[in-house]
């Protein structure tokens, strides 16, 4: 488990240096939650994350929607996931300030994070090194794949709804400019997602880049953006195709599969998992034929 820790780990790291990771740039400005199984400080350190900011008001620091809203006093009836989901709505169809005047106002209020991240995700590649559940290399119990921490994709994904809910204001209210410049850092965030190890991971960023398709539909079928403009669209989406899975399948789906036949064969409990594994038989399986199917 740690030699394929450690194999997938230098693999993603190939290449990457400090000025086109983006991947520190982009936690400076959403930060990161100290949960087992999430990216945390441990890895903010790694990547030499400045430290953030207390309070959800901190410069550059963004929040989300249902953060916001709770920060704020305002009337969170609904779950935070149904808070957040308002502005994935809100990304794929046309709206004006008078529609939706909260969401305008939490969207202003994130002017300076959301400039942030579209700059964050200029750089090229997007690396974080795999730590275990503790925040290194090593678990208390059996170590196992399923032990290594992996981002929150879904934070991530909501922080590109948030560009995409106002690039689609800013279409409406005629700024072309501003639709294609959050447009284009939400498309690039996605990409930047499926370069992470877990197939977990690569899903969001598929979820992500539909949100991006969403709001390209909501422009095509508004009046709102010009011939040139639009040929500018077509450019960019071209230019951006998208990264193909199989460094995943081929990674850390590989070596996950083999550290489940291990642990069976050793009748052990995966540690973070807690799956009892013992008396569990086993069903010989060629993997490069399966994945090559």
């Amino acid at each position: 488990t740690l030699l394929a820790v450690l194999l997938l780990t230098s693999k993603g790291a190939a290449g990457v240096t400090e000025s086109n990771n983006a991947a520190s740039a982009v936690l400076a400005v959403i930060g990161v939650e100290e949960k087992p199984t999430l990216w945390g400080a441990a890895e903010a350190r790694l990547l030499n994350v400045p430290e953030p900011e207390s309070g959800l008001q901190g410069a550059g620091q963004w929040v989300s929607f249902s953060e916001w809203l709770k920060e704020r006093g305002g009337a969170a009836t609904a779950e935070s996931w149904e808070e957040d989901q308002q502005v994935r709505d809100a990304a794929g169809e046309l709206w004006r300030r008078p529609g939706r005047p909260e969401l305008a106002e939490y969207l202003d209020s994130q002017k300076q994070a959301l400039d942030a991240l579209g700059a964050a995700v200029q750089r090229e590649r997007f690396y974080i090194p795999m730590l275990m559940e503790d925040g290194s290399g090593t678990t208390t119990s059996r170590p196992s794949l399923l032990s290594a921490r992996i981002g929150n994709p879904s934070r991530l994904r909501n922080a590109g709804d948030a560009l995409l809910a106002r690039a689609i204001l800013r279409l409406g209210e005629g700024d072309q400019a501003g639709y294609l410049t959050d447009l284009t850092a939400a498309l690039r965030l996605a990409r930047l997602m499926a370069q992470q190890p877990s197939i977990m991971e690569y899903l969001v960023a598929r979820a992500a880049d539909v949100d991006v398709l969403r709001t390209i539909d909501a422009a095509a079928a508004s009046r709102n953006l010009d011939a040139a403009n639009a040929g500018k669209l077509r450019t960019l989406t071209d230019a951006a195709p998208w990264p193909s899975p199989v460094h995943v399948l081929d990674g850390c789906e590989r070596y996950l599969i083999l550290d489940l036949l291990e642990a069976i064969s050793q009748g052990s409990t995966m540690a973070a998992s807690g799956i009892p594994l013992a008396g569990k038989s086993l069903v010989p399986v060629h993997y490069d034929e399966a994945l090559a199917e």
